[in-house]
């Protein structure tokens, strides 16, 4: 019966292993994944999107390539693409003009594409959205408004278009209006042996236009060396009316993460962090005012106490003991 079952799951495994390895690699490289334009109304761009085929494609591969509307949702990097109404001429993505709508691709082979935008009268001031999307089967509409479409996101190349004159004027209250939402610790109870201290900074953009990757410094005052933590070392933006959060972590490169008990206490009484510490938040690049903010927590270092207590634990135990040792002694 073991047997059975042994070389029925080995029959199951190599089955696995055979799809895995046969399954078609669908995730074609493009560059660049973003475009950044600032316009005004009557500029026509011309453009070009390189797509990459992987060097272990085993056959020859049609790609589409189709203007598609982009909603930036959530507070991370979620964004939703659709297709719009192809008779709105507000929607940016139908200022777009692709030349070779559709290419074929071969293992290492690299292809440019030519596309063109050039935004109606009706384009609106601030930062406009929209994207190019590379698929291996035709984008379909549902219905006359269109439908929204899941794709990957290396499959995506963004297009940021911020229109600073219309055909009505300049555009004089296009603004990026940063507002600090929040800095705290990412930790229900800020208590910590040593590092590994989890930040979390929301950020929220009232203008309409968007906001270039903000960045600036986490600082980390208390007992030890002053800690400095890159703000937004991803270069991560927000867009226009919307919320971003970003996650940083103060992670000491030279602790011994991997390393035993004793390595690890060695390494914090020689690097010794203990008490109450302040974290102040300060971005400054791509942010007028800077936004400036403080939060707090504890480091107990819990092996060097433990080490303590079991010291003084032992050093108790051994003077009751040589106490005892004496007495009798001085009855005998």
């Amino acid at each position: 019966m073991n047997v059975k079952i042994t070389t029925i799951f080995s029959l199951l495994l190599a089955v696995f292993v055979l799809l895995i390895v046969a399954a078609p690699v669908r995730a074609i490289p493009i560059s660049p994944d973003k475009y950044y334009f600032d316009v005004q109304f009557g500029t026509v761009i011309e453009d070009r999107l390189l797509i990459m085929g992987r060097p272990e494609l085993e056959d020859r591969t049609t790609l589409y390539i189709t203007p598609v509307g982009m909603i930036k949702e959530g507070e991370e990097h979620e964004r939703s693409f659709y297709l719009p109404d192809v008779q709105d001429p507000a929607e940016p993505a139908n200022w777009i003009t692709v030349e070779t709508p559709s290419i074929e691709i071969g293992p290492g082979e690299e292809v440019w594409v030519d596309w063109k935008m050039e935004p109606t009268r009706y384009a609106g001031c601030g930062t406009n959205l929209v994207a190019l999307a590379v698929t291996d089967s035709p984008l379909e509409r549902e219905g006359e408004e269109g439908g929204v479409i899941t794709m990957r996101k290396q499959l995506i190349s963004q297009i940021h278009l911020t229109m600073v004159a219309t055909d009505e004027g300049i555009c004089s209250e296009n603004t990026v209006n940063l507002e600090l939402l929040a800095f705290s610790i990412d930790s229900r109870f800020p208590l910590f042996n040593y590092d590994t201290v989890p930040f979390v900074t929301r950020i929220r953009n009232n203008g309409n236009l968007i906001s270039r990757s903000p960045q600036g410094y986490i600082e980390v005052f208390g007992l030890g060396d002053k800690i400095t933590v890159d703000f937004n070392p991803e270069m991560l933006d927000i867009y226009p009316s919307t919320t971003r959060r970003f996650d940083n972590t103060w992670i000491d490169e030279n602790y011994p993460h991997e390393g035993n008990f004793f390595e690890k206490l060695l390494y914090e009484i020689s690097h010794l962090r203990i008490g109450r510490y302040e974290a102040r938040l300060g971005v400054t690049k791509n942010a007028d005012p800077a936004l400036v903010a403080t939060a707090s927590f504890w480091i107990i270092p819990w092996r060097i106490l433990a080490v303590l207590v079991g010291t003084m634990l032992l050093v108790s135990v051994g003077r009751r003991f040589a106490g005892r040792k004496n007495k009798r002694g001085r009855e005998v």
